[in-house]
């Protein structure tokens, strides 16, 4: 049996380690990867949501840049304390619309 010599084994070692370090850097790159693709369907996902909000309150036929003006108007008046009780009032009348909207779809179905 042939012994290989201390440099055979350190090349053959240095070979083994850079085919374990680009199998490393391969599963870190799809773990990446994986993370971006969830991260943008999030993305989407919260995106669909808040179109359908503004289909539900009836505010698809406004005019993209005066929904964003009214939106900019509400965030204005939200940051002020003085706006609290309304601000709750809001979201008050925002959860009813929404429950009465999925009551009437429950009927029809």
């Amino acid at each position: 049996m042939a012994t290989r010599s201390i440099q055979e084994q350190i090349t053959a070692a240095t070979e083994r380690l850079a085919k374990l370090k680009a199998r490393e850097m391969l599963a870190e790159q799809r773990s990446k990867a994986k993370t971006r693709a969830s991260e943008r369907k999030a993305d989407a996902h919260r995106k669909i949501l808040l179109g359908g909000a503004v289909i539900a309150a009836g505010a698809d036929s406004l005019d993209e840049t005066e929904l964003v003006g009214l939106l900019l108007g509400y965030r204005e008046q939200i940051s002020k304390p003085a706006f609290v009780q309304q601000r709750n009032e809001m979201r008050t009348r925002g959860r009813m619309h929404l429950a009465e909207r999925e009551a009437s779809r429950a009927k029809k179905r």
